[in-house]
């Protein structure tokens, strides 16, 4: 039977110097040039600028998402073919796509890449859950 040893942290151990960090650290330091304060407030005014950024597409891909939720709302209610008469040649159905294209395209635009693999798996966890809901669910009976 090995006997467990419980490691700690002590002062003596905490001022231990790793050769290899500072080397690493000091490499690293060496690299980073030295700014002058207009340059570091122009790196300052980028980073600020691609964070308003990924604030606003977040923002539009709420709204997008928002979106979709109301046409699926519509289609639940009034059905794929349904119009709205303000848009009595638009059918619901072809409103949904129009909006998905929209939320794909604003998330494609955060840097979303689509996982094949991922899909593949929901679509099949889509299908059992079909299955299960068409023999009735755990009720048996669907109500």
């Amino acid at each position: 039977m090995q006997k467990k040893m419980k490691l700690q942290a002590t002062p003596a151990t905490l001022k231990q110097k790793n050769p290899e960090a500072e080397a690493e650290a000091q490499s690293t330091e060496e690299k980073v040039p030295e700014l002058t304060a207009e340059e570091f407030e122009a790196q300052c005014e980028l980073r600020n600028e691609l964070i308003r950024r990924r604030f606003y597409l977040f923002g539009t891909l709420s709204e997008e998402a928002g979106e979709v939720v109301q046409v699926i709302g519509k289609i639940l209610r009034f059905g794929e073919k349904d119009s709205h008469p303000k848009t009595e040649n638009i059918p619901n159905i072809q409103l949904l796509h129009s909006e998905l294209n929209d939320l794909f395209a604003v998330a494609l635009e955060l840097g979303w890449k689509p996982d094949t693999v991922a899909v593949k798996e929901k679509q099949a966890k889509v299908e059992k859950y079909w299955q299960y809901a068409k023999a009735g669910g755990s009720r048996g009976n669907n109500s």
